[in-house]
């Protein structure tokens, strides 16, 4: 039976580049929901880079989004990608150019394989809790998930601090590498990381049961790029790999 707060909501899984003809109309509608909610954070904080406008590239140079669809409506997308850091090109990348010596040597701690969570994106008329509850709250859920489906050692990610991101992050069980780090105009940020063994610790969250069922009956674009992920489309929620899970938050 479907949970009332589950009605007209599907979970999208979505590669960056080259989507199935198929579900190419999904694709075009989280890049469009993507793109405008960045474009506009950009002018917000007078962000510039060698253009003035957002390009595709920020997008598709990624290795696939999740996005979270109300009815036909795309609400939340978060931008996803694989990093080797026992590759230079890893620790070269600029994603990785405001962690410290000291953050990395926390980080190899944790391990050397990733999924690198960014661009969070949930439209202005859909950030208000007029569900019940918060979409940026349930993305950020998702990447715990996928902390715990992947064959990755964690998910990374940074942040920020003027909106909260950051205290939803550690709802679901993420761990600070470092905290109230300069990003830029003005933001502050935190390194954060879904460890594996944390994250597990922290399945009370107040819409798990919402996450699980998404999870459940997402729907999967691509056979191949979801490398780090076993057998993705007959997975079950973590919860129900895992029913004997201690309620308790670690």
């Amino acid at each position: 039976m479907h949970n009332k707060q589950s009605v007209n909501l599907q979970l999208v899984l979505c590669p960056t580049r080259e989507p199935d003809p198929e579900y190419k109309h999904l694709y075009h509608k989280i890049y469009t929901c993507w793109s405008k909610v960045w474009a506009e954070a950009y002018n917000e904080i007078n962000y510039k880079k060698r253009s003035d406008d957002l390009k595709s590239d920020a997008f598709t140079r990624q290795d696939f989004a999740t996005a979270i669809f109300h009815e036909d409506n795309c609400v939340a997308v978060i931008l996803y990608r694989y990093v080797d850091m026992s590759l230079q090109t890893a620790q070269d990348d600029s994603f990785f150019s405001q962690w410290s010596e000291l953050h990395r040597k926390s980080l190899s701690k944790v391990g050397k394989r990733f999924i690198v969570a960014a661009n969070l994106a949930v439209p202005p008329e859909f950030r208000k809790k007029n569900f019940g509850f918060s979409f940026k709250e349930l993305a950020v859920g998702l990447i715990a998930e996928l902390a715990l489906q992947s064959n990755a050692d964690a998910a990374i990610a940074t942040p920020r601090r003027d909106r909260n991101v950051h205290g939803t992050c550690y709802a679901w069980g993420a761990t600070p590498i470092a905290q109230d780090i300069p990003w830029g105009s003005g933001i502050q940020i935190d390194l954060v990381a879904f460890c594996k063994e944390h994250v597990a610790q922290h399945r009370d969250h107040s819409l798990m049961s919402l996450l699980d069922e998404l999870w459940q009956n997402k729907i999967v674009v691509g056979e191949n790029i979801f490398e780090s992920i076993d057998h993705l489309k007959n997975t079950l929620p973590y919860n129900l790999q895992n029913k004997n899970l201690n309620k308790k938050t670690g």
